[in-house]
C-alpha cells in the first residue's frame, strides 16, 4: 500500500517497537495486557481498537517503574517507616534478597503501580478529540481532519498535491496508519519518540505538521511515482 511504501521509504531497515519494549521490560507483553484490558473495563463501548496497541507500548518504554515511581511512591509499608519515630533509611528501601517475600511484593507493586498510570495516560490521551474520533470510527469527523489536511497540502505543497490527486491517492489512505498510533509504528522508534514530545506537548493540530512534514521530506522520491 501507499502507507507502506511511505514507511519503507522514511525508516528503511529500523528496529521493532515492540522489540525494544521486550528488551527494556521484562513484563512489558504482561503490562502492555494489563493496560489495554483496564482501558476496555474504563470504556466497554469501546473496549480494545486495532492500533492501541501500539500506543500503549511508547507509554511503557518510557514508564519504567524504578525510574517514574521510587520506593517511596509504591509499596505501603514505607509510609508507615516514614511515619515511625525511628532514625535511619527507609528499612523498606533496603536491598532485600531475590527470593525474599518483601522483594517479590515490591516488584507486584511497582509494575501494578506502572500498569495504573500507563492505563490513566492512555484514557487521557483518548480522550483528545482526534484520537477519540479515530478509534470510535466516527467517519464524518475523520472526515474533516482529512478535508483540513487535504487543503493544508494544497496549500504547503501545491505540486505535490497535484501529483497525489492526479495518482488517485488520498489522504486518508496514508493518515489513518499514522495518526491511529502517532507515527508510532510508520517511522523509526527515535524519530517517532521525539513527534511524541512535541505532540504530548502541543496536541492534536502537531500531528497534521508532523504528517506534512514527512512528506515534504521525501516529495522528491514521491513526485517519480507514476502508478
Amino acid at each position: 500500500t501507499f502507507s507502506k511504501w511511505i514507511a519503507d521509504t522514511t525508516s528503511g531497515r529500523h528496529r521493532a517497537l515492540y522489540d525494544v519494549a521486550s528488551e527494556r521490560a521484562k513484563d512489558g507483553d504482561e503490562c502492555l495486557r494489563r493496560v489495554l484490558g483496564a482501558y476496555a473495563l474504563h470504556n466497554p463501548a469501546l473496549g480494545y481498537t486495532q492500533g492501541m496497541s501500539f500506543i500503549v507500548a511508547m507509554l511503557l518504554l518510557y514508564t519504567e517503574p524504578e525510574e517514574a515511581f521510587g520506593e517511596a511512591r509504591a509499596p505501603a509499608a514505607c509510609a508507615a517507616c516514614a511515619a515511625s519515630s525511628a532514625a535511619g533509611p527507609c528499612a523498606c528501601a533496603a536491598p532485600a534478597p531475590a527470593a525474599s517475600a518483601s522483594s517479590v511484593r515490591r516488584l507486584v507493586v511497582r509494575s501494578l503501580t506502572r500498569t495504573r498510570f500507563c492505563a490513566g495516560l492512555l484514557v487521557n490521551l483518548l480522550d483528545k478529540s482526534l484520537l477519540k474520533s479515530m478509534f470510535a470510527m466516527d467517519h464524518e469527523r475523520m472526515q474533516q481532519y482529512w478535508e483540513v489536511y487535504d487543503a493544508l497540502l494544497a496549500k504547503r505543497l501545491p505540486k505535490l498535491h497535484a501529483h497525489l490527486t492526479e495518482l488517485g491517492i488520498s489522504p486518508n489512505q496514508y493518515l489513518m496508519d499514522w495518526f491511529f498510533t502517532v507515527f508510532s509504528r510508520t517511522v523509526p522508534l527515535e524519530l517517532s519518540s521525539m513527534l511524541w514530545d512535541h505532540f504530548l506537548m502541543e496536541g492534536d493540530s502537531f500531528l497534521f505538521r508532523a504528517a506534512l512534514g514527512i512528506v515534504k521530506f521525501i516529495e522528491p522520491k514521491l513526485m517519480v511515482v507514476r502508478s
